[in-house]
């Protein structure tokens, strides 16, 4: 803007110094114009001074004088009059196209303002939707994972929950036959044949039980190594993700009410 203001300023100082020039041509014209009538009245006071007449030549030359000096004036006070006329005239001109300018320019100002404020805005608006979804995308892919691995470790806790149950209740089946077949045969010996032979069984019973137990203490390490290895695949987002339900997964399968 003052860039433009500068160029306007100039261009009015340039119009002005063409305008002085005007005058000054004018004026100069002007007095030429008057000087122009010396010819013709010079011949006749030639010819008057030319008489041997001396005071009648200094009286010519007076009245000449006279003449031309008040003709000059008159000339420079209409030339003044007319160079003040101009002058005004162009305070006029100069101030209206002042004006014209500052209208054009704070037009112009007031429309570049605004296009570059729509450009900035839809700028804006365009980089903030991008920005949204890229975060809206951010979440929503390591929250279907997430839920993916929720329920890949939900069906492995009802797989090793049904294995367990179904190991524990052939083991429960399997001791209660063999007790109640070694308790009737029990029954039909001395007693310290039974003492001896109860305690046997009890060994053998509780050594039958530590291997099954062992069993599947093993079976439930090799599933919770599948699950190792299924979550060191995932990226480190999704473990952070998943880390407190394999926290709490983790507690549960070996707490000891489970291995019991």
């Amino acid at each position: 803007m003052e860039i433009l203001l500068g160029v306007g300023l100039i261009a009015v100082l340039v119009y002005i110094i063409l305008y002085v020039i005007g005058m000054l041509q004018t004026l100069f014209r002007s007095r030429k114009m008057v000087l122009g009538y010396e010819p013709s009245v010079v011949p006749r006071a030639e010819s008057v001074v030319s008489a041997p007449d001396s005071v009648a030549s200094e009286t010519v030359e007076q009245n000449l004088d006279s003449i031309t000096e008040r003709m000059l004036n008159q000339k420079l006070a209409e030339v003044d009059a007319d160079v003040a006329a101009r002058k005004e005239e162009a305070k006029v001109e100069v101030s209206a196209w002042i004006e014209h300018e500052k209208e054009r320019l704070q037009k112009q100002l007031e429309d570049e303002y605004g296009e570059k404020t729509e450009q900035l805005r839809n700028k804006l608006t365009k980089e903030a939707e991008n920005i949204r979804t890229r975060m809206e995308s951010d979440i929503s892919g390591p929250k279907a994972r997430e839920d993916e691995l929720r329920g890949v470790i939900a069906d492995l806790e009802e797989e090793i929950l049904k294995l367990r149950n179904t190991r524990l209740a052939e083991l429960d089946s399997e001791t209660s036959e063999k007790r109640l077949a070694a308790t009737a045969e029990i029954e039909s010996w001395s007693a310290d044949e039974k003492e001896r032979l109860r305690t046997l069984f009890t060994k053998e019973y509780e050594g039958e039980v530590a291997k099954l137990r062992q069993e599947l203490d093993a079976r439930m390490n090799t599933e919770l190594d599948k699950i190792r290895k299924l979550f060191a695949e995932v990226s480190a987002e999704e473990k952070e993700l998943a880390k407190e339900d394999i926290k709490r997964f983790i507690t549960k399968k070996l707490s000891p009410s489970d291995k019991e």
